[in-house]
């Protein structure tokens, strides 16, 4: 499936309406407006436990790099044409950072708040399922590696018949899979300003993920001297795919605002950065080999540092 940059578009404008409506109400009980005193007293959420449940969307920014090489051909009925290389495909790399769309479902359990200290610090944990929009990466290319098709006719005699078969190349591949699983501990600062309730919320978090890593190699060589069709080669594909799982762990910080109440429910937005140290052994090497002996290795490599950035709304049970 292609990513849509048209529906994240939508989507994101959607999601953006969403939070402005529920910016602009004042926070109220039984639709009634209430000044900042009468906000605290209504709210009085600070002295019970507080589960919530939110939905967010944001951007997940990786980087990663991978290359591939390959060995030479062994076949005995192959027919060099110069300039056609002994090398089954010459060797690429690269590095790219990917800027995933992503969105999550969160469910969070608040404590109470430590009396008599300013701010009324107090203890929370989360914990988080994302779902990212699925979009493949291509980090090396050399060549294109779409399906084998002749560039010329029977009745043609190219120098070199092997470059003018399309389809040849290679390619290495990252896709970040669809499900990422997370969750953290933290602290809560919480202030009354401007008449709203406002929440600082540094925190420890963890992130795990599953990356699917795929390399294709496609070539052709003359098997006859002079060939004039697709048959006169011998098709040459070497592919291999892997899916690992990371571990990463690092801190984030938020920034929460009450907005709205209605009833027992006191909705707020929030938005908030976080930074993930992925551990353990980051790199794939794959490897295919044909009955030739003829091999291609591939490999990557997440690198160790992930941002996430994100803005959702929450909707707490805090009865008055």
């Amino acid at each position: 499936m292609r990513f849509s940059v048209k529906r994240l578009r939508a989507t994101t404008a959607l999601f953006v309406v969403v939070q402005a409506l529920v910016v602009a109400a004042p926070i109220t009980a039984n639709d009634e407006p209430n000044g900042p005193e009468q906000i605290a007293e209504a709210v009085d959420e600070l002295d019970r436990w507080v589960p919530a449940v939110s939905i967010d969307m944001g951007l997940m920014i990786q980087e990663t790099t991978a290359g591939f090489l390959t060995g030479g051909i062994k076949d005995p009925a192959w027919v060099p044409v110069a300039p056609a290389s002994r090398r089954i495909r010459q060797s690429a790399s690269g590095n790219s950072r990917p800027f995933a769309p992503v969105s999550s479902l969160s469910l969070e359990f608040m404590s109470p708040g430590i009396p008599y200290i300013p701010t009324r610090p107090r203890m929370y944990v989360h914990g988080e399922v994302i779902a990212s929009f699925p979009h493949t990466f291509r980090t090396a290319k050399n060549g294109d590696v779409e399906d084998f098709q002749v560039g010329f006719s029977p009745q043609q005699r190219p120098g070199n018949s092997e470059q003018v078969i399309r389809g040849q190349g290679g390619t290495l591949k990252s896709r970040l899979q669809l499900w990422q699983f997370a969750g953290g501990a933290g602290i809560a600062f919480t202030a009354d300003l401007w008449g709203r309730r406002i929440r600082v919320k540094p925190s420890f978090e963890y992130l795990t993920q599953e990356i699917e890593v795929s390399g294709l190699i496609k070539r052709a060589t003359a098997i006859i001297v002079n060939p004039r069709t697709f048959d006169d080669h011998r098709l040459i594909i070497l592919s291999a795919s892997k899916t690992k799982r990371y571990h990463g762990m690092g801190a984030g910080m938020e920034l929460e605002m009450d907005t709205r109440r209605s009833g027992p429910l006191l909705v707020s937005m929030f938005a908030n950065v976080r930074v993930y140290k992925f551990m353990g052994d980051l790199k794939v090497k794959l490897k295919d080999k044909n009955s030739f002996d003829e091999e291609a290795t591939f490999r990557f490599e997440l690198k160790p540092y992930t941002y996430r950035t994100a803005i959702g709304i929450r909707v707490r049970f805090a009865p008055e």
